[in-house]
């Protein structure tokens, strides 16, 4: 079987009269009424921007599973209950962080990535004071670990489809390379910290609460800075968002220069696709192609592996080698930050690897913003000199 990378929509036309400025929903910027037929008229400091702002945006998925581990035999303690209760929530947490992004991913698909973000974020952030203020209810420690999974958990998934909005194929490597080394190298300080955080105030309220903060930031900057980018809502960035849709600066900004002026610009849910429940189970469908289930085995095999360790790792050392939280933290560091600086490699491959197989086949350089090529062997170029880091 052959599989082609496909992007949610060609750029649609506009109606505009000419010569008739545009405004694109980004950081300060109004961007002209650009050619259909480009991918993507945002500009390349918000695509900077993005790959940063992404990264930071992760980590609540990413974090609040790591900065997680060292707190495990004081949670014990805590809530008296044994390390098996406590190596349940983590379990928890896991399930609930396979099935979120299922729901939120196609229904960010549909309406568009801001409105879910907001959502996301603002579902992450209660429970996240709900457990920095829970200090006996093991029930709650459960329950509040499932919703702040739901609600972290579905972010990285968005943020691929964000970078996919304004990325062509072959440069999103140079985008998601940086983000996942951002969000993972902040993860892999995650265990140092919350160990540091819980051995110093001798419990786990302060770490919970950091993670509260984290997530208030994250919402003001969503709020503030993030464009919509979904293709189904703004096209290529050249069809004005409106509403919701909307930054909250812009909003403001408007506010100020156009006290009780109407607008006649698009509104983008007319553009939008129908939403559905069954969407949320069409991703799992994947599993039924043969190569896609192979390659989903892959990482989920490293993926268990990861998590078998990093649960095991603070009950080993905290009980036979007596450290503290912050040594665990320690301890949990050279693991995490041999991911981030896969991440940095990663990035650079995906472009580099891309761009020989785009010469191999005789695809020029505009070319390789194009989508629509069926005969160029995706996959190669994906997948190339992969078997090496297998072996390793």
């Amino acid at each position: 079987m052959t599989s082609i990378e496909l992007d949610p929509l060609q750029p649609p036309t506009t109606t505009e009269e000419p010569g008739k400025v545009q405004h694109v929903d980004a950081i300060f910027t109004d961007v002209e009424h650009e050619d259909p037929q480009v991918y993507s008229v945002f500009p390349l400091t918000l695509r900077t921007y993005l790959t940063y702002f992404l990264g930071f945006a992760m980590i609540l998925s990413t974090l609040t599973a790591t900065i997680y581990f060292p707190l495990i035999p004081i949670l014990s303690t805590q809530l008296q209950v044994s390390i098996q209760a406590i190596n349940l929530t983590v379990t928890v947490y896991a399930v609930a962080q396979a099935l979120s992004p299922a729901f939120f991913a196609s229904l960010a698909d549909s309406i568009g990535r801001r409105p879910v973000l907001l959502c996301l974020v603002t579902l992450y952030a209660i429970p996240s004071l709900g457990l920095a203020l829970n200090r006996t209810s093991y029930p709650a420690l459960l329950t509040l670990r499932a919703l702040q999974s739901i609600g972290g958990s579905a972010i990285p998934s968005i943020s691929y489809g964000i970078v996919a909005d304004i990325a062509p194929v072959a440069e999103r490597g140079s985008m998601l390379g940086p983000m996942l080394s951002t969000c993972n190298g902040i993860s892999a300080i995650g265990p140092v910290i919350g160990g540091a955080v819980a051995h110093g105030t001798k419990g786990v309220r302060w770490v919970f609460l950091s993670l509260f903060i984290v997530a208030a930031v994250c919402l003001v900057l969503v709020g503030f800075t993030l464009p919509e980018t979904a293709r189904t809502v703004v096209g290529n960035g050249s069809v004005p968002a409106v509403g919701i849709w909307r930054t909250w600066w812009s909003v403001l900004r408007s506010k100020r220069s156009q006290k009780g002026d109407g607008s006649d610009e698009p509104n983008p849910g007319k553009k939008r696709q129908a939403w559905r429940i069954s969407n949320t189970f069409a991703s799992f469908r994947i599993i039924l192609y043969k190569d896609a289930a192979f390659v989903l085995w892959m990482v989920a095999s490293s993926y268990s592996v990861y998590y078998t360790f990093q649960v095991a790792i603070p009950v080993i050392f905290s009980e036979i080698y007596k450290y503290n939280e912050l040594e665990i933290g320690l301890v949990l560091l050279p693991g995490l930050a041999g991911m981030t600086i896969g991440g940095i490699i990663a990035g650079k491959l995906l472009d580099r690897n891309y761009a020989i197989t785009a010469k191999n086949h005789n695809v020029e350089a505009p070319e390789k913003n194009e989508t629509s090529r069926i005969d160029f062997p995706l996959e190669v170029a994906r997948y190339r000199n992969c078997f090496a880091f297998i072996l390793i």
